[in-house]
């Protein structure tokens, strides 16, 4: 049995399996951590699995990292939002960025202070930002500040773009959280642009969104 496969049979993480993971996950490639990552996040809090995920948004594969800011969004890391800023503030790669504010999206209710206090540098960074895919994760996490209609406007214009990663990263963040209050504008919006989506990525993206949101307005 492999250590992945010892991970995924075991409820606790044993001295013996922390210490495999060690000697393990620096000497693997991109995406044996990344399944490493994934299979200790179901694990509850422990200080040496933390000190692993932290250790790993300094990881020179882009991949890892942004395992990482994922995992974040729901494993009690303790200080998720400090570490997530920080990624959007000095991360070169726009990928990391990206799912670094698609977490801060997801905790935006257990970490509405700090963000709300930290407003304006978000306005700053999002104006700093060259990746139109980063800035489509903005605009989600700018709508939760005040409920301002305006940024749904403006992120659902990114459905026109004719770069298809653009329009998928779209549907990927608006299927981060629940925006059922906003049914009555994203859906006409998604429903057109079904009608003239080639991308069969962007049409499962987009149909599967589409029920989502159907599905949320109903509960």
């Amino acid at each position: 049995m492999n250590l992945l496969e010892s991970l995924q049979m075991n409820n606790d993480l044993s001295q013996e399996l922390i210490v495999e993971i060690n000697k393990h996950i620096y000497k693997a490639d991109a995406l044996d951590k990344c399944d490493l990552l994934e299979a200790i996040s179901k694990f509850s809090y422990i200080e040496e699995v933390r000190e692993i995920f932290v250790s790993a948004l300094n990881d020179e594969n882009y991949l890892v990292r942004c395992t990482v800011c994922e995992i974040m969004a729901c494993w009690p890391i303790g200080n998720a939002f400090e570490l997530l800023f920080k990624i959007i503030n000095y991360d070169q790669c726009e990928d990391v960025r990206f799912y670094a504010v698609g977490s801060l999206i997801i905790l935006f209710e257990n970490d509405r202070n700090k963000m709300l206090s930290n407003k304006q540098s978000f306005f700053t960074l999002f104006d700093q930002e060259k990746s139109k895919k980063v800035k489509i994760a903005y605009l989600l996490l700018f709508y939760f500040f005040d409920k301002d209609t305006e940024y749904i406007i403006q992120l659902l214009a990114f459905l026109n773009e004719k770069d298809y990663h653009l329009r998928c990263a779209v549907l990927h963040i608006l299927q981060l959280v629940s925006v059922k209050d906003m049914a009555s504008i994203i859906l006409p919006a998604l429903e057109l642009r079904m009608k003239i989506e080639k991308s069969e990525a962007v049409r499962e993206l987009l149909l599967s969104t589409i029920e989502n949101l159907h599905e949320n307005k109903e509960r």
